[in-house]
């Protein structure tokens, strides 16, 4: 099989490719499997046929690499979703933790979901105004 694509989609399945491969590399205490790895090479091996300047020869290590200005756009791109991801999870357990101290049995799912919701929202206001200021773990 034999897939065509332009420089653009070149450029984004590149994009892509390294998202998958942080996802799967940092989700297993081996890393990125194999499998994985030959075809993130085999794909960035192919930079000069479109002619990419995104990708580097690393000839010490035999490696192909994302050039220093792309690596570290990724980087940024995965450090923002990371913060998002804290942000919204953080507001998600709290609210949860609040909605599950405060319920009396005999909430339905119609209001416990209104209250996380609010809840959430709380949390997510009082984050981007304070952060984690006030944050007290209690023993």
């Amino acid at each position: 099989m034999k897939i065509n694509l332009s420089k653009q989609q070149y450029t984004t399945l590149l994009k892509l490719l390294q998202y998958g491969y942080w996802v799967e590399d940092s989700s297993s205490l081996e890393g990125a499997s194999q499998e994985t790895f030959e075809l993130e090479q085999y794909l960035l091996s192919l930079a000069g046929e479109f002619e990419s300047n995104q990708v580097i020869h690393n000839v010490e290590h035999e490696l192909y690499e994302l050039n220093e200005e792309n690596a570290k756009r990724i980087q940024e791109s995965i450090a923002a979703y990371e913060e998002m991801v804290f942000w919204d999870k953080l507001a998600y357990y709290m609210a949860q933790k609040d909605i599950k101290e405060s319920l009396d049995g005999k909430a339905n799912l119609e209001e416990v979901t209104h209250q996380l919701i609010e809840r959430e929202k709380f949390y997510h206001d009082h984050f981007a105004e304070h952060g984690t200021a006030f944050l007290k773990l209690q023993k």
